[in-house]
């Protein structure tokens, strides 16, 4: 059985980029999250039938690689 090193705590945005990363670099990891989704605050939930994403808040950033991952 192999080792895994790694373990990420959260599957948000933050979580699910580090263990994509990890792997990039030939390294495995194990996410473990906390609730019945994943996704973190780019998730969404809904009320009486609407769907609201959490994550609007990200279009406001002033940080260039997050702008940069919007427009592509």
């Amino acid at each position: 059985m192999e080792q895994i090193n790694n373990l990420v705590l959260g599957a948000g945005i933050s979580g699910l980029s580090c263990a994509f990363h990890l792997n990039k670099k030939k390294q495995q990891a194990i996410i473990c999250e906390a609730s019945n989704d994943w996704g973190g605050l780019c998730g969404n939930f809904s009320i009486q039938g609407f769907r609201f994403d959490k994550f609007v808040h990200f279009s406001f950033t002033e940080n260039e690689y997050v702008k940069n991952l919007f427009t592509h």
